[in-house]
């Protein structure tokens, strides 16, 4: 194909399709993960955190899906909100584990977020031309 030509119908929707798989899948990780602790530890389950950061945490079991359904239905408001929540929760996460969990930051499953926020702002421009 040459390459002043426009992608194909089929072209497009595997893109769409891979970039909203590829978006969704660690966000419905944390998802998991926010509504086993609340299953395990209920309301409020992070005790070592205050109450404004176990708050926001606790609400991300509502968002992160929430965000999921809204790419896939309304992909621009859905990466934007994802972009948001994770702009938001990558910095508490290095704060809390810095400061008041006292753990290295080299742990694999920050490193892995960290490189999921930059991955969704660098490829935030294509999913928006194939959505």
């Amino acid at each position: 194909m040459a390459e002043d030509q426009p992608p194909s119908e089929f072209e497009r929707r595997f893109w769409r399709l891979f970039l909203l798989f590829i978006w969704s899948v660690p966000m419905a990780a944390g998802t998991i993960t926010r509504w086993a602790d609340l299953a395990q530890h209920g309301l409020l389950p992070y005790a070592a955190a205050p109450l404004w950061m176990n708050v926001y945490w606790t609400s991300l079991a509502i968002l992160d899906p929430l965000s999921i359904l809204l790419l896939w239905i309304r992909p621009r408001i859905g990466a934007v909100l994802m972009i948001a929540i994770l702009a938001t929760d990558v910095p508490l996460n290095i704060y809390a584990n810095l400061v008041l969990f006292d753990r290295p930051l080299a742990q694999v499953w920050l490193i892995l977020q960290l490189v999921y926020l930059v991955g969704m702002i660098a490829t935030y421009r294509t999913l928006m031309c194939y959505a």
